[in-house]
């Protein structure tokens, strides 16, 4: 795990059976950084991370019991500054959304069982950092990445 992560963010992710993070290791690639959150069972949560304009940000899910899955954002969103925009998922096709705007969006997950019965998890932050600037912690977003 990478040192400059802050203790509480490695404590944490040690944690989580469910966590999986590729994170580059040189931060002034010419690529912008994309960020993967990978829906696990949603009794457990997961984690809120951060990316940069220019990346993508994707939702995925391979959880058997939760196949599809939405993600809704409160307030604007980071693919075109939208209010209240809503992404459906499932497994084997995730949300993918390409980052367009700098900023600290707060969304929620909701996933659904195959019977149609429904499971909400959240509110956690997505923080976007403008093209070239990526920091491990965003400005604006709380720590750990997790909306209160």
């Amino acid at each position: 795990m990478p040192d400059r992560l802050p203790q509480d963010l490695k404590t944490n992710l040690a944690s989580s059976q469910e966590s999986e993070i590729n994170m580059a290791t040189n931060t002034s690639s010419p690529k912008p950084i994309n960020v993967v959150f990978n829906l696990p069972d949603p009794d457990q949560p997961s984690m809120s991370l951060h990316g940069e304009v220019g990346g993508t940000a994707t939702w995925q899910s391979s959880t058997p019991n939760y196949p599809r899955f939405h993600v809704s954002f409160r307030g604007a969103n980071p693919f075109n500054n939208e209010d209240g925009a809503k992404f459906s998922g499932e497994n084997g096709r995730p949300v993918v959304l390409t980052l367009n705007v700098a900023g600290q969006f707060d969304y929620k997950v909701e996933q659904i069982r195959t019977d149609g019965t429904r499971k909400s998890s959240g509110p956690f932050c997505l923080g976007v950092a403008p093209s070239g600037e990526f920091k491990i912690h965003c400005p604006g977003c709380p720590p750990n990445g997790l909306s209160q």
